[in-house]
């Protein structure tokens, strides 16, 4: 991963790598490399204190933060240069890739407001962020240990404009039994942070009215349809399970998702079928 950025820095960038108590030689690999500034906990702190050093401690006007188990993609930050021309005065520049497109550079510009707050929970791995709005609106909040992207993309959304990057791709995302946000959906208080982290989503996009439930309500059956297929696929039957006992309470779920919540809930297995 790291050898992949440096090869796309210009002479003015800064590379900061967060170094978050590892027990291995990370420390002195990222050494090898000589445009590296390194940051390191002697003892664990976790991806979001270790995302907020990198915003706390980065000096350029664009902050792009990089999972340590995702590997940029060729050409991207180029992209997010090109974005950041864009619309200068943007605060978060976000990417949603889809495979198969024809290629070239492709971003679209969200104005702040309601809809950029319900369409800012993107992969939070390769976005980034204007350092002017992290003074401005803080880092991402701590009381929150899983999915802490989602509330602070929408708290950024909520005062600045968002660009979403189509093409090219920014990140090679990598979603496997080790992956940091698979891993949180075991955790036992997972969806009960989850439900905090929307209900502070709901607040950023300034609605009291009945849209605010309906969207609540079609946000989490998203999130759960999400969580459902990822697991199905994995082969996790204890998660697949709790996650079809969560979908069998929304009653926004359609009759084949829940065909197969059904099926899980009671064997932890589901067939492979379209939702």
């Amino acid at each position: 991963m790291l050898a992949a950025t440096v090869e796309q820095l210009e002479d003015d960038d800064e590379l900061i790598v967060v170094d978050d108590g590892s027990s291995d030689d990370s420390a002195q690999e990222v050494l090898k490399f000589k445009r590296c500034r390194l940051i390191r906990h002697e003892v664990n702190q976790g991806m979001v204190r270790a995302w907020n050093a990198c915003l706390s401690n980065a000096s350029r006007d664009w902050i792009c933060i990089i999972h340590n188990d995702d590997r940029i993609a060729p050409g991207a930050l180029d992209a997010v240069r090109a974005a950041a021309r864009l619309a200068p005065e943007a605060g978060l520049i976000a990417h949603r890739h889809t495979p198969g497109e024809a290629g070239g550079w492709c971003a679209e510009v969200w104005k702040t407001g309601a809809d950029a707050v319900l369409n800012s929970s993107l992969i939070p791995s390769g976005a980034a962020v204007r350092r002017s709005v992290v003074e401005a609106v803080g880092v991402f909040d701590e009381r929150f240990a899983y999915s802490t992207d989602i509330e602070y993309f929408a708290r950024v959304t909520a005062r600045y404009d968002m660009v979403v990057i189509r093409s090219p791709q920014v990140v090679e995302y990598r979603l496997h039994d080790d992956n940091f946000q698979y891993a949180t959906w075991r955790k036992p208080d997972f969806f009960e942070q989850l439900r905090k982290i929307e209900e502070a989503v709901m607040q950023h996009t300034g609605v009291t009215d009945a849209r605010r439930d309906a969207w609540q309500d079609s946000r989490w059956t998203g999130y759960l349809s999400y969580m459902f297929k990822v697991a199905s696929r994995l082969g996790d039957r204890r998660l697949l399970r709790k996650i079809a006992q969560e979908l069998l309470t929304r009653p926004n779920v359609g009759r084949r998702l829940r065909a197969r919540a059904l099926i899980a809930d009671k064997t932890g297995w589901s067939p492979t079928l379209g939702l």
